[in-house]
C-alpha cells in the first residue's frame, strides 16, 4: 500500500509541475525541436490516467487495512465512494490548469482613434492600429487608450512576439462582404504585395498554425501566389490561389497547417500583381492564429503548488475514508 501511495504522489508531482511550466527546447548542437503544447498536455493526461490507476489500488489496499472484516456491497460502495471523490478534484487541477493556456488569433475586432490615442471598435475604412497584436499576454488585454481583445487557441499567448502590416497603399480595416469573415485587414490600393510580419524576441521563435483569406464583395478570385517565409527563406509557397468569397461555394479561403511553421520570424505575403489596379483592396485577411517557442509560462497562481495538490488529495483521501470507517463502528455498536 505504501509504494502505490507513493507513486501515486510522485505522479501527482509530476502532473502539476509539467502543466504549470513546459521546458524550453535545448539549443546548440543536440537543439530538440520545441513541443507543441497539446503534446505536451497529453503527456500529461497519461500521466494523470497512470496515476488514476495507482490511486485507486492505493485507496483500496487502504480500505482493505481500515475494513478487514467489511466485505460485500457496502464495502464496494465506501471504496468507490472516496475514489470518486478524490478523483473527481485531481481532475478539476488538472483540467484547470490545462485550460490555462491560450493562442493569439487576431480577429481584428477594434482599432484605434483618429487620433491614434483611443482604441475604439472596428471602423470601416480606417487603418489598422500597428500595435494590434503586439506583444499578446492575454484577452482581453488592457493597453495604451483602451483594451484589445483576441481570439484564443491552446497553443500559448505571445508575449515575445511583436506584429508589422505592410503594404505600399496602407492597411485597413473594414467588416462584411470579405465572403463569410467579419472584421478583417486588407490592402490599399495600388498595392501589389500585402504582408504580415511576425516577428520574435532574440531566443525566441515564431509558430504559424494558419489564417483566413476571403474575396469581397462577396467575390471569387484567382491571385498569384500566397506564400510564408522566414527571413527571406519561403517555408510554404502556393502559387495561383483561389480566394472564395461568393455565396454559393466556400465562404472563404483557410490555410492551415498540420505541423506548423517556425522561425524568428515569419511574413505572410498576398501577392495580387495579376489583378488590375484599382481592385487590389479586394482581398480580405483574418484569423491570424500564431504562438511562440518556447510557450509562455503559466500564471503560477492559476496552479496549486505540487506539494499543496498532492498534500490536499491525500488529505481528501484520508478524510473520505475515516468518514465511512466512523459511520461503519457507529452502525457496529447500534
Amino acid at each position: 500500500m505504501l509504494y502505490h501511495f507513493l507513486r501515486g504522489y510522485t505522479d501527482a508531482i509530476y502532473v502539476a509541475v509539467h502543466l504549470r511550466a513546459p521546458k524550453a527546447p535545448r539549443a546548440g548542437l543536440f537543439a530538440e525541436p520545441p513541443v507543441p503544447i497539446e503534446a505536451q498536455v497529453a503527456t500529461c493526461f497519461e500521466t494523470l490516467f497512470g496515476m488514476i490507476a495507482w490511486l485507486i489500488r492505493a485507496l483500496a489496499g487502504t480500505a482493505r487495512w481500515i475494513y478487514p472484516g467489511r466485505a460485500g456491497s457496502a464495502g464496494r460502495r465506501a471504496i468507490a465512494g472516496t475514489v470518486a471523490f478524490v478523483l473527481g478534484v485531481a481532475l478539476f487541477a488538472v483540467v484547470a490548469a490545462a485550460g490555462s493556456a491560450r493562442a493569439t488569433i487576431l480577429t481584428f475586432d477594434q482599432g484605434r482613434s483618429a487620433t491614434g490615442f483611443d482604441v475604439v471598435p472596428i471602423q470601416a475604412g480606417a487603418q489598422v492600429a500597428q500595435d494590434y497584436g503586439d506583444r499578446v499576454t492575454g484577452s482581453p488585454m488592457d493597453v495604451l487608450g483602451g483594451t484589445y481583445t483576441y481570439g484564443n487557441g491552446g497553443e500559448g499567448f505571445t508575449p515575445n512576439v511583436g506584429v508589422n502590416y505592410l503594404a505600399t497603399g496602407g492597411v485597413f480595416l473594414w467588416t462584411l462582404e470579405y465572403g463569410d469573415l467579419t472584421n478583417v485587414i486588407f490592402a490599399g490600393p495600388g498595392s501589389n504585395v500585402f504582408r504580415v510580419q511576425l516577428e520574435a524576441d532574440a531566443g525566441f521563435e515564431v509558430v504559424l498554425y494558419g489564417f483566413d483569406l476571403a474575396g469581397w464583395p462577396l467575390t471569387d478570385y484567382a491571385i498569384d501566389a500566397v506564400t510564408v517565409s522566414s527571413n527571406g527563406i519561403p517555408l510554404f509557397s502556393q502559387i495561383d490561389v483561389a480566394v472564395e468569397g461568393d455565396a454559393t461555394g466556400p465562404g472563404h479561403t483557410a490555410f492551415g497547417f498540420a505541423a506548423p511553421l517556425m522561425g524568428s520570424e515569419l511574413t505572410i505575403s498576398l501577392d495580387f500583381s495579376n489583378i488590375p489596379f484599382g481592385q487590389q483592396d479586394n482581398f480580405g485577411l483574418d484569423n491570424i492564429r500564431f504562438g511562440q517557442s518556447p510557450p509562455p509560462e503559466v500564471v503560477p497562481t492559476e496552479v496549486p503548488e505540487p506539494g499543496s495538490l498532492a498534500l490536499l488529495v491525500t488529505g481528501l483521501a484520508m478524510l473520505g475514508l475515516r468518514r465511512d470507517r466512523a459511520a461503519f463502528r457507529l452502525r457496529a455498536a447500534v
